[in-house]
């Protein structure tokens, strides 16, 4: 379906260009990159500091994500002692909130914040840090876990879809936006192989019967605070123009 359906470009389809759409003069530097190929923008994307700090978030961000969706099923059959077609129900609320973030963060980050991405992302990641660090303390029924795993689905997905998604194309540049997707989840894949190994390693680490679950989730909570505090000096950046 994607090989027949995927076009690359407005122009492919009929449509106007986008600095076309947007009644903007496309620059004599864009024309000649067009013309000799995209190296050159592979490079400016390679030598962006802005990209190379969100692929640092990004790294932060990503464990807690791959962890429950993972492992929710396993933390919630140790937690209230349910099947496994109960837990696994549970531990799908966390994704079936994907979505549903995905297009509340792109939306308000469009609409409330004027494409500003940061806001959005630091309130988002110090809200879900605050809930993961209390979530493994405080007394909870089966409806009360699922409600905790769908919001905190939703709160994982508004940064994740936009700092991998978005903000990779506001400030990796349209003719660099892969290289950027590509350096800034590339450093997420590495926190990704770190969340999913995490309670495996905590097991064999920790002695018989000690609960690994609160460590784990102060830790990715700490990491989730840490993302967001880095990112709130940038609140109101937003991509030069090309």
């Amino acid at each position: 379906m994607f090989l027949i359906f995927q076009r690359n470009r407005p122009e492919d389809v009929g449509l106007p260009s986008i600095e076309e759409y947007h009644g903007e003069k496309p620059s004599v530097e864009a024309t000649i990159v067009d013309e000799v190929g995209g190296w050159k923008s592979t490079g400016d994307v390679l030598q962006n500091r802005m990209v190379w700090f969100l692929a640092a978030v990004y790294f932060l961000v990503k464990p807690t994500r791959y962890l429950l969706l993972f492992w929710s099923p396993v933390y919630v059959s140790e937690r209230l002692g349910t099947d496994t077609a109960s837990s696994g129900l549970l531990g799908s609320m966390f994704d079936l909130a994907g979505p549903l973030g995905t297009l509340a963060g792109g939306s308000i980050s469009d609409k409330l914040f004027n494409s500003k991405r940061m806001p959005i992302c630091v309130l988002s990641l110090l809200m879900l840090a605050v809930l993961m660090v209390a979530f493994p303390f405080i007394p909870i029924s089966r409806l009360g876990m699922g409600v905790g795993m769908f919001v905190m689905g939703f709160l994982i997905f508004i940064p994740d879809s936009l700092i991998s998604g978005a903000a990779a194309l506001d400030f990796g540049s349209k003719r660099g936006a892969s290289t950027a997707n590509g350096v800034i989840n590339g450093f997420g894949s590495v926190g990704q192989m770190i969340g999913v190994t995490l309670p495996g390693t905590l097991t064999s680490i920790l002695a018989k019967g000690v609960d690994i679950w609160p460590p784990i989730f102060v830790g990715l909570g700490i990491a989730l605070a840490v993302a967001g505090l880095m990112l709130l000096p940038l609140w109101n950046r937003v991509p030069a123009e090309s």
